[in-house]
């Protein structure tokens, strides 16, 4: 490489700046973002899907910002991985000489990522990966802290709700500058445990501590993770051989020998460095009494409803216990309905931090939704205990009942073995003691094992830690630049990408548009207006035969209630007062109803319409799709209807004359009343007011003493035929309108099916004009982009040498 790559001026940070240029990447992709991000110019303009340029650039300048802030940070972010049973929590602990991540039995006890960083205090805080604001819990001391982050990283209903874990607390070793990453795992039974694993070493780790066990030396998943994930690394990382102390000791120089053979050959590392380290050993020397000391007193959480006797419990409990006590409503009533507000407060944070905790339930009421909200969602586990109170108020009989019903709600709603006592708080007949004895057997601070200390194997893990924190101190800067090399390198395959998608996007345009002004679209408009019409023509025929048989129903009923209106007049008074008040009334009503039957078939004549346009419409799309032309949406929900018909009674006046000359003729009698009435009626209304005039004259020219019946019953006869004949006469008005605007509608349909294409062609011609005019721009910025592509490739040569400089320093020679 032209230089000593073994030298401690090779790996400074003003050296490693220079040979990286990650400022100088950085302002270069800041620019082109810049320049590119506001851009207008997309074939999105045409399909919506494809757009989403902007959401890019903005995704590009986010990256830039996680950059910059990398490159202004100085801790050195370290990755723990390991194998499941590889002891990589009871590591940590040992480094921290603290016992904070939950060592178990059970595979993948850690299911979300967990960054450890300094602090004076005890601070959780979680990173959420649904987008919502970031939560913050502080704890008054180290148990409490310890209890919240095992409810965070070992349910994993929660888990898979977080980004990561950060807690942050007072260890030596991390004011090293150091934040230490605990991961899920490299070979956990659920798929998503490792995906969180390779988001964590993407998004935060520098350098990897990797672990394998003495037992089960460098397994074939382990190392097929670490060269797919840990490739560009690989020579910084550190690798530890746990469980050394349980193989025979003259077998482990051997052993550790044979890992790190293994490690150089199957990775294609030179000087792999492989690190003995017994965590118990580490652990077993030095315990600090926050881990759980005897002489600190037990925290006990006593819970229940309002008006429970919580205090009174708290003070027959006596002074061997720290209590608290806290309402159940107060844990469920954040206004955001979170927990979160609540620990925040301190709230939850008592409860988490309890060495036991006793929920207080009232024997005479029993449960209510708070309490099995709380049993359910507290998380308490085994420290939960059920105190039933007040068991001398309920009576004896009841007893057995009460026990069984209490029982069962706890199986049903706890997570743990059912722990329950009873009580009362008031009574001396049923003391405390089967609570305290409850308390007793429980609510220890699962200490670790105690193990024998081998001096030698302490000291050998002792110079281990001096070794990785002297090893990471080196590397720190090859890490963090490495890091940065391979973020810019990222960003530039995003832009390089987005900006072959924008020039594609130009060509795109141009080549849509000219389909769309090429292609023949005249047949398919004829063939589809044919059908169209033709469909149309089906509809309305069935539509004609339906208005002609309804109409002169209609028309014969309108007749029949005229004529049925004189059945109850009794006296010729009341026939002639009828006739001369209300029949004028009564016929019109009619007609006007008969006549109003034309709207509804006016409307589903428009419907037929808009349905055939649809469907036109549905058609032109698929022709978009076949020939791939622009989409334009020239669907109309309004349409120009031509104008209806008008339908007047007054058009059949004619038939008025006719009327009055049939009465003369049929009676010579009635000739001068008929005469004189018919005058009368046409004068009021013409048609209707004749047949009215014809029955007046009726009552003129007929002897007094001809009886009532007789009289309606003629007049009855008089009018039921001309009623007949007008109605009749109206409805044939009335079909003949209908008929008339389905003619229209026909010639309308046939037009707008023309429009449309005509519509789509003016269109894509406008968008013609604009884009011939705007060919001399995008040519311009086309040349742009291929002179800013350019130097992206050529920015991206500078920066794959450095990273292949880079990745080669450890490694064999080739």
């Amino acid at each position: 490489m032209g230089r000593d790559t073994h030298s401690a001026d090779y790996f400074s940070a003003d050296n490693l700046g220079r040979l990286s240029r990650v400022e100088e990447h950085l302002s270069f992709v800041e620019g082109i973002a810049e320049k590119y991000r506001h851009t207008g110019i997309s074939a999105g303009n045409f399909r919506p899907a494809a757009g989403k340029s902007g959401r890019d650039w903005n995704d590009i300048c986010r990256q830039i910002e996680l950059i910059r802030k990398k490159k202004n940070d100085k801790k050195l972010n370290i990755s723990v991985i390991g194998e499941f049973s590889t002891g990589k929590s009871t590591f940590i602990n040992a480094l921290l000489r603290r016992e904070l991540l939950a060592s178990s039995a059970l595979q993948g006890t850690t299911v979300a990522s967990t960054v450890i960083d300094y602090s004076e205090g005890y601070e959780i805080e979680l990173e959420y990966l649904d987008g919502r604001s970031d939560e913050e819990l502080r704890y008054s001391c180290f148990q409490e802290l310890r209890r919240g982050l095992e409810r965070f990283t070992t349910d994993s209903s929660m888990a898979r709700l977080l980004k990561s874990v950060n807690v942050f607390l007072p260890a030596d070793i991390l004011k090293n500058d150091f934040r230490i990453i605990d991961t899920p795992g490299t070979n956990v039974t659920e798929a998503w445990h490792e995906d969180v694993t390779v988001r964590a070493l993407k998004e935060k780790s520098d350098l990897s501590i990797i672990l394998t066990s003495a037992e089960k030396p460098v397994p074939n998943t382990m190392l097929g993770f670490v060269k797919k994930h840990l490739e560009s690394i690989l020579p910084q990382c550190v690798f530890v051989v746990t469980k050394l102390d349980l193989i025979r000791p003259r077998e482990r120089d051997r052993q550790l020998a044979y890992i790190k053979m293994k490690l150089e050959e199957e990775l294609e590392i030179r000087d792999a460095v492989a690190l003995p380290y017994i965590s118990p050993m580490v652990l077993g020397s030095e315990r600090s009494m926050e881990d759980g000391s005897a002489e600190e007193k037990k925290r006990l959480c006593i819970v229940g409803s309002y008006g429970e006797d919580k205090r009174t419990l708290a003070e027959s409990l006596g002074n061997q216990y720290d209590v608290t006590v806290c309402d159940i409503q107060k844990l469920y009533t954040d206004p955001a309905g979170q927990k979160g507000t609540w620990a925040q407060k301190g709230t939850w944070a008592v409860v988490n931090g309890a060495t036991d905790v006793v929920m207080l339930l009232n024997a005479t009421r029993l449960w209510s939704s708070d309490e099995k909200n709380f049993i359910h969602g507290c998380g308490c586990g085994e420290r939960l205990i059920l105190a039933v109170n007040h068991m001398d108020q309920v009576r004896q009989e009841e007893i057995p009942a009460i026990k069984a019903y209490c029982k069962r709600n706890m199986d049903f709603f706890a997570t743990s073995d059912t722990r329950i006592c009873y009580i009362s708080t008031d009574s001396e007949d049923i003391g405390i003691s089967e609570l305290t004895e409850e308390l007793a057997k429980s609510g220890e601070w699962d200490e670790p094992e105690k193990v024998a200390v081998d001096d030698a194997l302490l000291r050998m893990s002792l110079e281990t830690e001096q070794k990785l924190i002297q090893h990471t101190a080196k590397q720190r800067t090859l890490a963090v630049t490495k890091k940065l090399t391979q973020l810019v390198d990222d960003i530039y395959k995003s832009v390089s990408g987005q900006m072959e998608r924008i020039s594609k996007d130009y060509e795109n345009k141009l080549a849509l548009l000219d389909r769309s002004k090429k292609a023949d679209l005249n047949l398919f408009v004829r063939q589809e207006k044919g059908d169209r019409l033709k469909h149309f023509d089906e509809v309305m025929k069935e539509l004609s035969e339906d208005l002609e048989q309804g109409i002169y129903a209609k028309a014969a009923g309108a007749c029949a209630s005229v004529v049925g209106n004189l059945d109850d007049k009794r006296t010729a008074d009341q026939i002639k007062e009828y006739i001369s008040t209300s029949l004028s009334n009564d016929s019109v009503r009619q007609a006007e109803d008969l006549m109003g039957e034309a709207d509804g078939y006016y409307r589903r004549i428009q419907g037929a319409f808009e349905d055939e346009m649809k469907t036109f419409h549905a058609s032109f799309k698929k022709i978009y799709r076949s020939l791939d032309i622009i989409p334009l949406d020239l669907f109309q929900s309004k349409y120009d209807f031509p104008q209806k018909a008008a339908i007047e009674a007054a058009d059949i006046a004619g038939m008025a004359n006719y009327i009055a000359e049939k009465l003369k003729s049929e009676n010579g009698k009635m000739l001068g009343g008929a005469a004189a009435g018919a005058a009368i009626g046409t004068a009021v209304a013409p048609g209707v007011g004749t047949i009215i005039g014809g029955l007046i004259g009726v009552f003129i020219g007929a002897p007094g003493s001809e009886q009532n019946a007789r009289t309606r019953e003629a007049c009855k006869d008089k009018l039921r035929p001309q009623l007949t004949n007008y109605y009749n006469s109206v409805s044939d008005k009335v079909t003949s309108a209908v008929d008339q605007y389905i003619r229209q509608m026909r010639i309308c349909l046939s037009d707008e099916i023309d429009k449309y294409l005509k519509r789509y062609r003016s269109e894509v011609d406008r968008q013609i004009v604009l884009e011939n005019n705007r060919r001399r721009d995008i040519n311009t910025q086309i040349s742009g982009l291929k002179a800013d592509m350019a130097g992206i490739q050529n920015h991206k040569k500078q920066l794959d040498s450095v990273i292949v400089q880079l990745n080669n320093l450890g490694r064999k020679e080739q």
